[in-house]
């Protein structure tokens, strides 16, 4: 296998982050060309639906995603291309990639934008319009998500969360369900103690093998009120104990 470089290793240089921290964030002009990769993501390269000569507008799609592992982009303004073709990219292996050129003209004209309503559109839909969008944060994580909600797992683990919320409900008084009817992660249960010191509660779960922890992460190392429990209604004097469990099972795929 050949080496993009001759030598082993590389350079740590002094970040100079002070230089540009202390002043404010403005908006930088518009270029007069602008040059975009139809590779900004791990996967297969976008495909182009442009040519040279066409007029684009801002947020149109430009490439779109082709392969499992794929991602759509779209202009970051308004203009003409002139070109679809190899250019340098900001990349470590400094290599050409295929990129769309686009000759801004100042309008900065976006195309209609319609609001995706989620909680009328089936997973697949989301997913879809996501995949369109563009959006690749979490990477992984998100391609993970992906197998998991197509083979229905995560729908048999928040039955098992269900399960366990209500044996607790059942048969523990003063519980609080942080959550509970709303929208969140199947394999997670944040659940909220009244008069119940939380390190024991853990000794006593650490004795059956149960893996726990207590109060939440926006709350930990610190006396005052979870401002994300806060913003859900919570009472800052309710529940001083809270226990965050996440449902781990190796044969989530079994039916």
């Amino acid at each position: 296998m050949s080496a993009l470089f001759p030598f082993h290793g590389g350079l740590k240089t002094v970040r100079h982050k002070t230089e540009s921290n202390q002043g404010p964030i403005l908006a930088g002009p518009l270029p007069r060309q602008l040059t975009v990769p139809l590779r900004q993501h791990i996967g297969a390269i976008a495909k182009p639906l442009v040519q040279a000569g066409d007029r684009v507008l801002k947020g149109q799609m430009i490439g779109q995603a082709d392969g499992y592992i794929s991602a759509a982009v779209h202009a970051p303004s308004s203009g003409m291309v002139t070109a679809v073709e190899s250019r340098p990219v900001p990349h470590p292996s400094g290599l050409p990639d295929a990129c769309v050129i686009i000759d801004t003209d100042g309008e900065e004209r976006w195309i209609e934008r319609q609001a995706v309503d989620y909680h009328r559109l089936h997973s697949s839909e989301v997913r879809g319009a996501l995949r369109n969008a563009g959006v690749v944060g979490l990477g992984m994580a998100a391609f993970v998500a992906r197998q998991l909600l197509a083979d229905g797992v995560y729908d048999r683990v928040a039955a098992l969360r269900d399960r366990l919320e209500q044996g607790v409900l059942d048969t523990i008084d003063e519980v609080r369900v942080q959550g509970a009817g709303r929208p969140r992660l199947p394999n997670t249960t944040n659940l909220g103690f009244a008069r119940a010191a939380g390190e024991a509660i853990l000794q006593h779960l650490d004795e059956i093998d149960v893996q726990a922890s207590t109060s939440s992460a926006c709350h930990s190392n610190t006396t005052e009120p979870s401002h994300v429990l806060t913003a859900m209604g919570v009472p800052p004097d309710a529940d001083p104990t809270r226990l965050a469990e996440d449902i781990e099972n190796r044969d989530w795929r079994r039916p």
